[in-house]
This record gives C-alpha cells, sequence and structure tokens, in this order.
C-alpha cells in the first residue's frame, strides 16, 4: 500500500506557515516602540523621520489625493504610525498584524476610525472588494509575495490600488549594514526584493505599475549607525541639510538607478508591466 504522502505534506505545509507567523509575532512583540510616534525604535528619530518619513508620507498623500480611497488597508501595520495618519485622512482604516502587542499599541493610540485585526496578510479576515488601498510599508518581503498578492488582489475592489514600499536587494550598503548591525526586528524569513524581479513578479500576476522608483542611497545607514551609538539630537539636526541635498543629488542625477535603498510602487490589479525602466510617474 503506497503511503499517504498528501497529508504529510499539508502538515508540513502547515508547520512552515505557523512557523514563520510564531517567529514574525515573538520577533515583533519584545520590538522597542517609540510610545510618542508609535514608531519602532530601530532608527534614529531625526534623520529618518525627515527624510524617509516625509517622502513615504508625500507619496501616500499623492495617492490619496488623485483615488480618493474611503477605506484603506495598512498590512504590517505595526505600532500604529501609519494608520495614525491614514486614520486622519480616509473614512476607514484597517490594520493589520501578527503582533499582538504592537496591535495593543496601535489600538490605544488611534482614532476610532481605525480598526486593528490579528491577522496574516495570506489569510485576510476581510470582504473580497472592501478595500480600496491597501498599502504595504516593508511587509510584502517578510511574506511569501505571490500569495499575498493574490489575496491583497482579492480584497481590493474595482480601481483600488497596491502602495508598496519594499527593500532593495541591489543596494549594497543595505546588504551590508543588514549582516553587520541587523535591526531589532530582522528575522530569518525577510527576502528583499530585486526591483526587476519584483516587477516581473507583479506583471505575471497581472497587476498594472502605475508608478515606480527607487530612494535613498545612505541616510537609512547614517540612521542606524546614529541609533546605535546614541548621537545626540543636535548634531542630527545640524547633518540633516546635507544628508538630504546628497540624497535629492543622487537620485535627480541617476546616479545607481533602481539601487535606492527602497522600492517604492503604486499598482493596480489587471494591465501587464514589462519593464521596470518604463514606469512613470502617478497618473
Amino acid at each position: 500500500m503506497l503511503p499517504r504522502k498528501r497529508p504529510r505534506f499539508k502538515r508540513s505545509l502547515n508547520a512552515v506557515v505557523t512557523g514563520r507567523i510564531k517567529e514574525e509575532s515573538k520577533t515583533y512583540d519584545n520590538a522597542p516602540v517609540d510610545l510618542k510616534s508609535s514608531e519602532l525604535q530601530i532608527w534614529d528619530s531625526t534623520l529618518y523621520s525627515e527624510i524617509v518619513r516625509e517622502y513615504e508620507y508625500s507619496l501616500v498623500q499623492s495617492v490619496i489625493d488623485r483615488s480618493s480611497p474611503r477605506t484603506v488597508l495598512d498590512v504590517g501595520c505595526g505600532p500604529g504610525w501609519l494608520s495614525q495618519y491614514l486614520s486622519m485622512r480616509v473614512a476607514r482604516t484597517v490594520g493589520v498584524d501578527v503582533s499582538m502587542a504592537l496591535l495593543t499599541h496601535a489600538k490605544r493610540n488611534s482614532s476610532e476610525r481605525a480598526a486593528f485585526v490579528l491577522a496574516d496578510a495570506c489569510r485576510l479576515p476581510l470582504a473580497s472588494g472592501s478595500i480600496d488601498l491597501a498599502i504595504c510599508m516593508g511587509a510584502l518581503h517578510h511574506l511569501p509575495p505571490k500569495e499575498t498578492l493574490g489575496e491583497l488582489r482579492r480584497v481590493l475592489g474595482r480601481g483600488g490600488e497596491l502602495l508598496l514600499f519594499e527593500p532593495n536587494a541591489l543596494n549594497l550598503i543595505a546588504m551590508i549594514g543588514r549582516r553587520v548591525f541587523p535591526t531589532e526586528v530582522h528575522t530569518a524569513n525577510e527576502v528583499p526584493f530585486n526591483p526587476l524581479k519584483l516587477s516581473q513578479l507583479l506583471s505575471s500576476n497581472d497587476w498594472k505599475i502605475l508608478h515606480w522608483e527607487t530612494r535613498f542611497y545612505f541616510v537609512f545607514v547614517l540612521s542606524r549607525i546614529f541609533k546605535i551609538i546614541g548621537t545626540q539630537r543636535n548634531l542630527s539636526k545640524r547633518l540633516l541639510p546635507l544628508v538630504a541635498r546628497l540624497e535629492d543629488l543622487c537620485t535627480s542625477s541617476g546616479v545607481g538607478e533602481n539601487m535606492g535603498w527602497i522600492i517604492a510602487c503604486v499598482a493596480r490589479p489587471g494591465g501587464t508591466f514589462h519593464q521596470v525602466a518604463e514606469a512613470g510617474p502617478i497618473q
């Protein structure tokens, strides 16, 4: 009699999924949180907030202004800093995360227009077509990407969009930094994206890319080092204009195209896209 391979495969698959979620939740349950900003305490509070976060807020706001979403999904919401921002600008925000500790903090500091759910992004307890805009702020590279994109497609309504901010595997400084001084929330499951492979993944799963760029070359490593060594805030403030200017010059000059520390992408279900270089500004 042949062995019953299928049940064993199912148990093995379930064990992998459970193991991933357990590791992620354990790591993030113990992550340090700034109670005032609802940010994870893994970067310095000046360079990161004034350069990186301002750019992210700007892109998020541009999408909101253009598409006027009523319900926004914050995937991997963590302690809720983005959900707080969204809840002041849209009718309803839904934050999902696998960390109960971070969700507890997010609930404590958010408005009534934000709801939070303990859930895996691959299995969202949301009705199909119930979301107008989904935002993955550094979450997709912690997840099985194809399955997650399929689930996000399911919950997005007609005309819904996906906004991704993901780490770039081609940035050499980032690669070295992850090995030399990994953050307090680094996990074994996370896999930064090669930009070409991410664009191909989206294209092959019938997502149309509306906007694509990579940004930042060294502000992350400076911010991380300043956090580790406890650099005084006034020093960070003095360096802020110089660092911001250098980052702007790197971006405007086109040096290291597709080599920026983070990949920023806006996509919509339907249509195809084949080359990263063809992506233009948000329509």
